[in-house]
């Protein structure tokens, strides 16, 4: 029950999950209807480059329109920006996972929302295998050297350029 509560609302207040075991057991929910609580209150204030912040906080301050596709969708987006944009692979994971990782990455010393507009996010049986044939078509954009990418089912996220 808890696990389904962050996955429909988010961690709250927390940073990351805790740590448990499906078990029985009492799940409280505390809900303030009184204002912000002192929490909000200094998450509200921290600049988007303070470490502080919560990854559920990057993701709901992002810019970044996310969109989920299929492999076949990425070529066009890529032939659109030439070589304006970004492959990360995330092997054995979920959408929600992808967001935090991506929301997460630095790239040259700034959050990769500060530099792109759009995530474009897509499932692929074997990450190592699609993003070999995605680069021998498209080569590697704003990359300057491959990664060894897990041969594992997951999903490639293609960041797209600001224009």
């Amino acid at each position: 029950m808890l696990m389904v509560l962050i996955e429909c609302f988010g961690l709250g207040l927390r940073k990351k999950k805790t740590p448990g075991k499906p078990e029985e057991g009492s799940v409280f929910l505390m809900i303030n209807k009184s204002g912000p609580t002192e929490l909000a209150t200094r998450r509200v204030s921290m600049s988007p480059d303070d470490p502080g912040l919560s990854t559920e906080e990057r993701i709901r301050r992002s810019l970044l329109c996310w969109a989920e596709v299929s492999f076949a969708d990425l070529s066009p987006a890529a032939e659109a920006h030439k070589n304006a944009f970004y492959m990360v692979a995330c092997p054995n994971t979920i959408v929600h996972d992808v967001k935090k990782k991506i929301v997460c990455t630095k790239i040259n010393g700034k959050y990769v929302s500060d530099v792109f507009e759009r995530c474009l996010v897509a499932h692929v049986l074997n990450c190592q295998e699609s993003m070999k044939q995605f680069h021998e078509q498209h080569g590697k954009g704003m990359r300057s050297a491959e990664r060894s990418v897990e041969g594992s089912a997951g999903y490639l996220a293609l960041l797209l350029l600001l224009a």
